[in-house]
């Protein structure tokens, strides 16, 4: 779970791009569609996107789905800003690309050796599972037991992300369950799918599943794998 430093810094960093990118927007277009506008403010909702709106004193029309911004409404000459805007949204995505941790590790002997991280703490022998063919030995791991927890830990950071900015209330006996599978791919090779099981006792299905697909959208593991492995998401 992030730190609350890094929370307070990411929510002030973030709300002076938006804030930024909205001016720009104000200038440069009278209206936009819904999507467009979710996508350029890096909103993950339209609720979240309709509260800023209202915010802004924007006309927003439900019938169009479309937000006439302010200053058009005021002012209907239309200010070329577009290479403003361009870099706006440049320096906002160079924000984004800019690593804040990263971890290494080092593998000898494949999948029948040895990982280890670069500060020593991850020292684990690797087997090849029995299903593949491989020894299977006890007391080590292999790639999927490893992705699999790497993947369930961040996911259930994503999951009390989401829920706090909801206001809803995570207890923490819940759990993520990752179950990493792989298997012959239609075009050839191997290939993974992932089934992550989501259990958070108290807190009902129907909203706990807006959690779950919230918490997706903004997981970095689901980022990376979206659009090219099979993920499932099941509510317990």
């Amino acid at each position: 779970v992030p730190t609350p430093e890094y929370l307070f810094f990411m929510d002030i960093l973030m709300t002076t791009i938006r804030n930024e990118v909205a001016s720009c927007v104000e200038k440069s277009y009278l209206s936009l569609p819904f999507d467009d506008a979710k996508s350029v403010l890096f909103f993950s909702s339209l609720d979240e996107l309709l509260k800023f709106a209202q915010e802004h004193q924007w006309t927003v029309s439900p019938s169009d789905k479309r937000i006439t911004f302010k200053s058009a409404v005021e002012d209907t000459r239309l200010f070329q800003g577009e290479n403003i805007m361009k870099q706006a949204l440049s320096y906002a995505q160079e924000l984004e690309r800019i690593p804040m941790y990263t971890a290494e590790a080092t593998a000898t002997g494949g999948r029948n050796g040895q990982a280890i991280s670069s500060d020593k703490v991850l020292n684990v022998g690797l087997t090849f599972p029995k299903a593949l063919g491989g020894p299977g030995l006890p007391g080590k791991t292999n790639p999927e037991q490893l992705f699999a927890a790497g993947y369930a830990a961040c996911f259930q950071g994503a999951l009390g992300l989401v829920a706090q900015g909801s206001k809803v209330k995570i207890p923490e006996s819940s759990t993520v369950t990752a179950a990493v599978h792989i298997g012959k791919h239609p075009e050839g090779a191997f290939g993974l799918g992932v089934e992550m099981r989501i259990d958070a006792p108290g807190v009902d299905k129907a909203t706990l599943q807006k959690l779950v697909d919230q918490a997706h959208e903004i997981c970095p593991y689901s980022r990376a794998t979206r659009n090219n492995i099979e993920v499932k998401l099941v509510v317990v």
